[in-house]
């Protein structure tokens, strides 16, 4: 809140390197804009801290089984029909954020961010329905 209307510069790091970086840094990037005012300035521009973004870990499972009836090309759009079936979507995203203020150098850490998102839903050719369903 302190930042608002400022511009920080901003770096996203993983364990190691990884395909969602580029994505998580325009991620954030939006997020403080639309969130709190706060602009990302470009590499060597002036700003008033350094926020750096570390996540531990990240990722995502998705899964289907059951009983499907193939559509043999008859229903455009669709390779099979659920007779029924189990869909599954299971995300996490751990990690945690310093903020380095420009002007005294003195550095702030966030407590450790937990996201969990997991979705399991039945699916049937008459009905769709959720049977878990955990976002935190």
């Amino acid at each position: 809140m302190a930042l608002a209307g400022q511009r920080v510069q901003l770096g996203v790091y993983f364990l190691e390197e990884h395909p969602l970086t580029d994505y998580s840094q325009r991620l954030i990037d939006t997020q403080l804009q639309l969130t709190h005012g706060i602009g990302v300035a470009d590499a060597g521009e002036p700003s008033a801290a350094e926020l750096d973004v570390f996540f531990n870990s990240m990722g995502t499972d998705n899964d289907q089984f059951g009983l499907t009836l193939p559509t043999l090309g008859l229903t455009p759009g669709a390779s099979s029909i659920d007779l029924l079936a189990l869909d599954m979507y299971h995300g996490i995203t751990e990690g945690y954020a310093m903020i380095r203020s420009a002007a005294d150098g003195g550095i702030q850490k966030t407590e450790r961010v937990l996201a969990r998102i997991r979705r399991d839903n039945v699916s049937t050719p008459i009905i769709n329905f959720p049977i878990n369903q955990l976002e935190d």
